[in-house]
């Protein structure tokens, strides 16, 4: 089947198959043209994961129910236990809505002090509150990497993701070498500014292109249709390598 009867079928867009196909949750053959054929067992895995979904059960439990490592009586206490807390932690945030609303608050004479010391009344009490702190931290140890260096996925093409982001990259460099570095150092001076952008470039580009490469050759999806893009992948891989090498050889004197 192909992706628009899928979506037919399932209620779901395209953008959403496509995502939960890039988190292993579902794994369509592929023709002779690399298009996607979606069979029967991709279509119930698709229900599944709505029907998961619409319990608020994350992407990493569902993967693991669907990869045998965990239970799905297992996940859904997980799940429940996730909720109650969030529904305590409800429960909390709706009382303090409540005397806001008594009060006729106004950003004006909203006193922080006394609803600081209202809210450590009620953890006392067991109820739970929101905790921002801890919603920043997870959100940045989530999405860092696919913030920073999330044009190397473009589209799912690694290879094409390098090409575009070292292409911003060149476009930043050639804006600092012309308007800052080469006015500043001269031509040598600039060259070595720039060559140490490049290598501190390469080095990180490096390294989380080799965490990709891992991630991609442990997944569960091992299909020959893969090898291509592998090989292309890791032939960027080694020029971005190659680049890192020669600028610390350059930094170190070795070409003089």
């Amino acid at each position: 089947m192909k992706i628009k009867e899928i979506e037919e079928r399932t209620g779901l867009a395209r953008a959403n198959i496509r995502f939960y196909e890039s988190k292993g949750l579902v794994h369509p053959e592929r023709q002779g043209n690399n298009y996607r054929d979606y069979s029967e067992e991709d279509v119930e895995t698709l229900r599944k994961i709505i029907l998961l979904r619409r319990l608020d059960m994350s992407i990493e439990d569902i993967q693991a129910i669907l990869n045998g490592e965990l239970a799905l009586q297992d996940a859904v206490q997980q799940t429940k236990q996730a909720l109650q807390e969030r529904l305590e932690q409800l429960q909390g945030s709706l009382e303090l809505c409540d005397i806001m609303q008594e009060r006729e608050e106004s950003i004006e004479t909203l006193s922080v002090d006394t609803y600081d010391e209202l809210i450590r009344q009620r953890e006392q009490q067991g109820k739970k509150f929101r905790d921002v702190m801890g919603d920043i931290l997870e959100d940045y140890q989530k999405n860092y990497f696919e913030k920073t260096w999330g044009i190397f996925s473009i589209q799912g093409s690694y290879t094409k993701g390098a090409i575009v982001s070292f292409g911003f990259y060149v476009l930043l460099n050639w804006f600092l070498y012309t308007f800052y570095i080469l006015p500043k150092d001269g031509l040598r001076g600039g060259f070595k500014n720039a060559l140490l952008m490049l290598e501190a470039f390469a080095i990180v580009s490096a390294g989380y292109m080799l965490y990709s490469l891992v991630k991609i050759l442990f997944s569960r999806e091992r299909r020959p249709a893969r090898i291509g893009g592998l090989l292309a992948f890791g032939a960027v891989l080694l020029a971005v390598i190659a680049v890192a090498v020669g600028g610390m050889l350059y930094q170190i004197g070795a070409f003089e």
